[in-house]
């Protein structure tokens, strides 16, 4: 019997004790986890910066969406209600009339990504605690130590044994018994596209929630105010390194004024200050590839560099249709800065 199926189990003997639990009280529980995880929001945010590598402020600010998360999905649990369906719309129906439950889903296995240890993790289990489900959390083998700790704010809120258990391990092994257990009755990933796909073919007769990767593009248009779109760019590509799946990854501008606008870019990159280290070795020499091809194909860099992990803010301007980091996703090395592409009329 492996680590999944024992939490597998523990969850499904959970679930008649989350659904006897009014709603009402699985909103307390997780109120008062969030209280819980204000009081050691310091400890969360020192695991986040040594085994994700985020600035303190990053940090901080996933702390706080978090904690803030919880009292959202609090206020608008209450908002789920039944419906009721009267009689007499169609010949068939006169003297009949439809009462439509909502009802726990079973046992929801929860899968997160590395970027965002912490909040992405939370943000999918929450619900899920709050409908009166059982969930089985893999978190990203690289950044797992946030939500074993956020097992233990939630057993401390007095969710009962087996309503919320951590998994550890590689999803080529732990991840894909997760997703493929008979006893799993949704799925809810965050993280690469190939992943994704492979979860979506192998997953079998389950709801299924995919978050995969994106491409961010900022469009500058003629009108724009070039000082603040100069400086929403930046802040948009080197937030979190550039390890988001939201993150400017592509600059399309409309204008004349290029060099000016290129001028302003280059400024509030060079000024952004520090940047954290990618997540591991891999993603930073991915990261120094797509920037080294878009040069190769006649880009111009601005800026930039690397120090191991770290990645220096980068500029590329000029970037040519057939460079990689047109169409890939960047999550660092072109990720974790600004890129700007000029359209001409």
């Amino acid at each position: 019997m492996t680590d999944v199926d024992v939490a597998v189990a523990l969850a499904k003997d959970a679930l008649p004790v989350m659904a006897r639990m009014p709603g009402h009280e699985r909103i307390s529980r997780i109120l008062a986890a969030a209280d819980v995880l204000r009081r050691d929001r310091e400890a969360f945010v020192e695991v986040l910066m040594a085994e994700a590598g985020k600035l303190r402020r990053d940090a901080e600010g996933e702390a706080d969406a978090t904690i803030e998360r919880m009292r959202l999905v609090s206020r608008e649990a209450r908002a789920m209600v039944g419906s009721y369906i009267p009689d007499g719309w169609t010949s068939d129906t006169v003297g009949r009339f439809a009462v439509v439950m909502r009802v726990p889903v079973g046992v929801v296995a929860v899968i997160g990504p590395f970027n965002y240890p912490l909040f992405i993790p939370a943000a999918k289990a929450v619900p899920a605690l709050v409908a009166g489900n059982a969930v089985v959390m893999k978190p990203a083998s690289s950044t797992s130590l946030a939500m074993v700790m956020f097992a233990e704010v939630l057993s401390e809120a007095g969710f009962p044994e087996g309503a919320f258990t951590v998994v550890r391990g590689k999803g080529s092994q732990v991840g894909k018994r997760l997703v493929t257990h008979p006893d799993v009755a949704m799925v809810s990933f965050t993280g690469g596209t190939e992943v994704g796909d492979t979860i979506a073919r192998t997953v079998g007769i389950k709801r299924l929630q995919l978050e995969l990767g994106g491409k961010g593009t900022a469009i500058v248009l003629p009108d724009a105010d070039l000082a603040l779109a100069a400086r929403k760019v930046v802040e948009g590509s080197l937030k979190n390194s550039g390890q988001r799946c939201d993150a400017v990854s592509l600059v399309l501008y409309c204008g004349t004024e290029y060099d000016d606008f290129v001028r302003r870019v280059v400024e509030e990159a060079g000024a952004w200050g520090k940047v954290g280290p990618l997540i591991d070795d891999e993603a930073a020499e991915r990261v120094s590839s797509l920037i080294e091809d878009a040069v190769a194909r006649g880009a111009t860099q601005h800026l930039g560099g690397r120090d191991g992990r770290l990645i220096l803010p980068t500029v590329l301007t000029d970037v040519t249709e057939n460079a990689r980091i047109v169409s890939e996703e960047t999550f660092g090395p072109v990720g974790s800065a600004p890129r700007v592409i000029q359209v001409r009329a």
